[in-house]
This record gives structure tokens, sequence and C-alpha cells, in this order.
């Protein structure tokens, strides 16, 4: 499920006519709704308790433990075969598809390619891939492909014109990411608009590489990077290629790339504090109750 933000004080400047959905429909809970609520604040303080359980500082000091796999047929297919560019190309290829079907495709978003791609393949299944296997979009990153592309023919154009800011931390890929879920949830966003909405954001991380460098931006700045970096320290598969580009690939107990995290800069923290709200108000955003009294009765302007 995509998340969202509980941007509630936006709903007044929106428009009668927006859906509370950009691509689903409410859903009738199976359950009383405040057994729902009172169950999703109960899992939310038992995860504060088993976090605080897990960084204590004798977790945090322990050797970090994976077993890393040898020459075996995954490793030597990473490593030997085309099966990273290969992927690298067809996920580029796909986004401009999905663009393409948005400007000139059904603007039926049940019907059209580049909703189920984006929210549910892309948003939502990248997600749970990182969940699973860390580090798949550092190697298959649409726009750093590009990036790397248009540096074919401008070389000079990854290397950025100035330093990048200490100052500004995560703070771009905050905002970004805060735009990505206020467009989701009140944008009304259709495959059209969706369309556009993937082009300015490729040109914003194309600028973004320009302007401080390919490897500062995409550290700090692509949302999706920032996202997916932080899900996948649950991941107990890691597919983490060397400066060489060796594919090496590790195997760890779940979870256990979080024990030895600590949050670089307050604005790494907004973002997950942001993943999180947006997270839980996800559900409840999806409740017929919830659309009955936010959006039905709404005063329209």
């Amino acid at each position: 499920m995509i998340r969202r933000s509980g941007l509630v004080a936006v709903a007044a400047l929106v428009p009668a006519t927006v859906h509370a959905h950009s691509f689903g429909r409410p859903v009738q809970l199976p359950m009383p709704v405040w057994l729902y609520i009172y169950g999703a604040m109960a899992a939310l303080v038992l995860s504060f308790v088993v976090l605080g359980f897990f960084i204590g500082r004798s977790h945090v000091d322990r050797p970090s433990r994976s077993l890393e796999l040898g020459d075996g047929w995954l490793v030597h297919l990473l490593r030997r075969g085309h099966v990273v560019p290969v992927c690298q190309g067809l996920l580029l290829l796909l986004f401009a598809f999905s663009v393409l079907t948005g400007l000139i495709g059904t603007r039926d978003p049940y019907r059209n390619f580049n909703m189920t791609f984006f929210w549910i393949l892309f948003a939502l299944g990248g997600t749970y891939l990182s969940a699973l296997i860390g580090g798949w979009y550092n190697a298959l990153n649409p726009w750093l492909t590009l990036s790397r592309v248009t540096a074919r023919w401008w070389p000079a154009f990854p290397t950025g014109r100035f330093a990048y800011p200490d100052r500004l931390a995560y703070w771009p890929a905050v905002m970004l990411y805060m735009g990505f879920i206020g467009l989701e949830l009140f944008g009304d966003i259709r495959p059209f608009s969706l369309a556009i909405s993937i082009l300015i954001y490729t040109a914003v991380n194309l600028t973004g590489v320009w302007l401080v460098g390919q490897r500062a931006w995409f550290r700090h700045g692509e949302l999706f990077a920032v996202m997916f970096r932080l899900v996948s320290m649950m991941a107990p598969v890691i597919y983490d290629p060397d400066a060489e580009g060796a594919a090496r690939v590790r195997l760890r107990w779940p979870f256990t790339g979080l024990l030895r995290r600590r949050v670089e800069h307050r604005s790494l923290l907004v973002f997950l504090l942001f993943m999180l709200s947006s997270t839980a108000f996800d559900g409840l955003s999806e409740t017929k109750p919830w659309f009955n009294a936010f959006w039905m009765t709404r005063p329209a302007f």
C-alpha cells in the first residue's frame, strides 16, 4: 500500500471534485473501526518497545554478522553476465513507456499502464523488494541510469558544478517525499498528470546531478534512493557491488541491518517520521468511515 501523510490541513485548499485516492477505492474493513485504530496504535507502541530493546549499547557495539556468498551461480551470473545492464535498460524503458502511455493512452486510470506500473509495481513493489533484497535500487535506479547515459556524450555532467552543502543533508529528499505523498493523496492524479509528474521529477533529478554531482544527489536528494535504502536495512539479502563493479551478495538475519545504524542528521529523522506517519494515515484514509466523513461531507468552495 502506498504511503501517505496526514496533510489534512491542505484539504481545505483542494476542490470538491478531488477524490480521496489517486488510484483505488475505499475499502470496508472486516472489523469495527475502533478495533482497527486501537490495533494500529498497539502495533506502533510495541514496535518502539522492540526497537528500544535492540538499540542498547551492547547490541549496537556488537559486530555485524553476515555471510558472503562465494562464486555460486548467482554471483557468477551477476558478475559475468549482462543481467544488471539489461535490467537497468529495461526499467528505464518501462518508465519511458509509462510516460508515453500517460500522454497518449487512455485516461482511465484502471486501464492505463502507467498507473499500475508506477503506483503498484514500482512504488509499492519496490518497497517490498527492498525489504527482501537490499541494494537492488542502487543498481537499477532509472534516473541514475539516465544520468550515466547522459554522461556518455557529456562527460562533465555527473561531476556537478558545486560542492554539496552539508547543511542541506537530506532535506531535498524530505521535500520531494512530501510532494510525492501530497500529490498522490490530494492531487487527483490521473495517467496524463502522472506522466507530467514523472517528467518533472526526471528534470529535477537531472538538474540536481548537474548542480551537485551524481554521487551527492543520489545519496541525499533522490527520494526513492533514500526511501528504498532505509527500507533495505531490514533486508536479509544484500546486493553490494564493490568499487570495481564486481557483484557481492551477502546474507544476514532479517532486521539486523538496523542494529548498528544511527541517524546521520535530523533531516533523515524527519524523513523516517514522515514515512511512519504517512503509513499510519494510509490505512485509515482507505476506510469507508473516513471516506464518508472527510470527503463526502466536506463543504464545497
